[in-house]
């Protein structure tokens, strides 16, 4: 309720309270007095204070109705489950939270967003629209994990890594005292990188998986609506060091 439409509700009490106050009043004085012309001013005078408080009530009333109604926080979720790609189909009251949650598939079975399980496995639940509740004594697996940060289908084994290539060779050797390198036979690669320091690796730098914290930030941003896909991506990328001109 904005702070309008609460100081239009408090103005509105008020009057309708003082209203029998002023009619009783004026009824009593045309009652007691309306004989003696020389009290005529004062019942007409209390007469038009209630008349007053009936166009001040009658006002605030179709004020009040014109406020806009306000308007209930609208739930979010994405049109497609993230992890099964299955379309959005209605919202269901969860058997243990009481609280509505997002359901994808449909129409005879609908499934939760699968959540991460402590062995890294994604699980689901499943609600039978033919029985018409929740399948309590299931929790199935979707048969995805993360490894390293990357998604594998777990029945199949993990693509094998591509065999590296050189992409330059350097000589080193010692003269005076100190040591000296020379880059040789570099290929395209190279040619292409603007002038400039780099770091040079005789494998790709260990990628670490996020930690639990940042799991569960990067999850509460997504389902809270703040984030889209794209922050999503950039905070992953950010993990790993992947930011700026180096993405």
């Amino acid at each position: 309720m904005s702070k309008q439409t609460e100081a239009l509700k408090l103005a509105l009490e008020a009057l309708e309270e003082s209203l029998g106050y002023v009619e009783e009043e004026a009824e009593n004085a045309q009652r007691l007095y309306g004989q003696y012309p020389t009290r005529q001013a004062r019942i007409q005078g209390l007469k038009d204070d209630a008349r007053k408080h009936m166009d001040a009530i009658t006002a605030l009333r179709e004020a009040l109705a014109e406020q806009p109604a306000q308007q209930e926080p609208v739930a979010w979720c994405p049109d497609v489950c993230p992890i099964t790609g299955l379309p959005f189909f209605m919202w269901i009251e969860h058997h243990e939270t009481g609280q509505n949650v997002p359901t994808y598939g449909g129409p005879y079975d609908s499934y939760t967003i699968p959540v991460r399980d402590k062995d890294g496995s994604y699980c689901r639940e499943r609600y039978d629209h033919d029985l018409g509740g929740w399948l309590t004594d299931e929790v199935e697996d979707v048969g995805i994990q993360i490894v390293s940060d990357q998604a594998y289908v777990s029945e199949d084994e993990p693509p094998a890594s591509k065999q590296q290539e050189p992409v330059a060779k350097i000589h080193t050797w010692h003269r005076n005292g100190m040591q000296h390198a020379e880059l040789l036979d570099w290929g395209a690669e190279i040619e292409s990188l603007p002038d400039g320091e780099y770091e040079l690796y005789t494998s790709p730098p260990h990628r670490k998986p996020l930690t639990d914290e940042q799991r569960q930030y990067v999850v509460q941003m997504w389902r809270g609506g703040n984030w889209t896909a794209g922050d999503i991506i950039d905070a992953v990328e950010a993990a790993h060091g992947i930011t700026g001109e180096h993405k």
